[in-house]
């Protein structure tokens, strides 16, 4: 074995966050645990998170190093998959509650903003679901009288009524529409986004 081969083994071994010298090693980044095994009990300054797990912008890597996170091998691969703009969103709430932010990720974008399920996403869910209802049988080429669109409307304007924060209910909206338009696939849209928690 060189002695190259000997310092990489032994960094490796040093290493006791769970998975993080495989990941080095899976980076390419041989050169920082020759150096772990070199320079032990002292550690060598690490790269940034970006550098070792790809698809993770380097946005994020300021607040993973100040927050401990930087060597946390499960947080740093799920946040590579997202989007960079959700990686931070993602590390705000897992830095709050890790379970939220879990619950966050697991759901469509337009679901998100009315996870949590309290009175006011209720409200906003009631009026979506008879939206929505109204939307796809239109879609569908049914025909509706005007007697009933009367009804479905004071029902609709009934959870409108307790609608408090019409920025949340304007996100749902504005993300279902998004994608509506873009021709994909909105996901489930007939479980109550914080009943489906992973």
């Amino acid at each position: 074995m060189t002695r190259e081969a000997y310092l990489i083994q032994r960094g490796m071994e040093k290493l006791e966050e769970p998975g993080y010298a495989e990941a080095l090693k899976a980076a390419g980044l041989d050169r920082v645990l020759a150096l772990v095994g070199q320079m032990w009990p002292n550690a060598p300054a690490f790269p940034p998170p970006s550098q070792i797990f790809p698809g993770l912008s380097s946005t994020v890597d300021g607040v993973l190093i100040r927050e401990g996170h930087d060597k946390n091998v499960t947080l740093c691969r799920v946040l590579a998959v997202l989007s960079p703009s959700e990686q931070w969103d993602y590390l705000h709430l897992y830095l709050k509650d890790p379970e939220d932010a879990r619950h966050w990720a697991s759901l469509p974008r337009w679901k998100r903003p009315i996870r949590k399920g309290d009175k006011i996403d209720q409200h906003i869910w009631s009026f979506f679901r008879q939206y929505f209802i109204n939307i796809k049988s239109h879609a569908n080429g049914h025909t509706v009288n005007l007697k009933a669109q009367g009804t479905q409307l004071k029902a609709m304007a009934g959870s409108l009524y307790y609608v408090t924060d019409p920025p949340r209910l304007a996100s749902v909206l504005s993300s279902f529409g998004d994608l509506l338009q873009r021709g994909e696939d909105p996901g489930d849209v007939t479980t109550k986004p914080w009943e489906s928690k992973p």
